[in-house]
């Protein structure tokens, strides 16, 4: 297992969890959940989180979001 500082996982945290997702590694946070879990101390989620945004494609023109939301408000 790999150690970060705070500073680094909090700009980075998403790349982490990526990393350790895919190779069945768990996080700190899983390991801790499951502990307080098993301790009856907090609940965990039935279902499973979704992985991927399920919703519509939004259109492409060319722009940055920021771009389209200005052109919108005119």
């Amino acid at each position: 297992m790999s150690r970060v500082s705070s500073r680094v996982l909090k700009d980075q945290l998403s790349g982490y969890l990526r990393l350790a997702e895919p190779s069945g590694q768990e996080t700190v946070e899983q390991m801790r959940l499951a502990e307080m879990a098993s301790g009856g101390l907090v609940l965990l989620p039935k279902r499973p989180r979704r992985t991927a945004f399920q919703g519509p494609a939004l259109p492409n023109r060319g722009k940055l979001a920021s771009e389209m939301v200005i052109e919108d408000r005119r």
